[in-house]
């Protein structure tokens, strides 16, 4: 099982170029009953595109396939 404290670790090891769509997906995972579901799934899609497109353009050392759900 996935910590806080492990995820909160592996934050710390995410390359900078990477932050900003990191703290989209994070706050498209927020639980906020206000917002309701769909529009909380439109930004977790959103933010996964994000990712998945710097991705492809930075020829980064992450992970070289999409994201689950990033191009639907």
């Amino acid at each position: 099982m996935v910590t806080r404290e492990l995820v909160k670790t592996e934050v710390d090891n995410v390359h900078d170029d990477y932050l900003d769509v990191l703290f989209k997906i994070i706050k498209a995972l927020e639980n906020s009953p206000a917002e309701g579901k769909n529009k909380n799934s439109a930004q977790k899609k959103a933010a996964l595109t994000e990712l998945d497109r710097r991705m492809a353009e930075t020829h980064s050392h992450l992970p070289s396939h999409p994201l689950p759900g990033a191009r639907e």
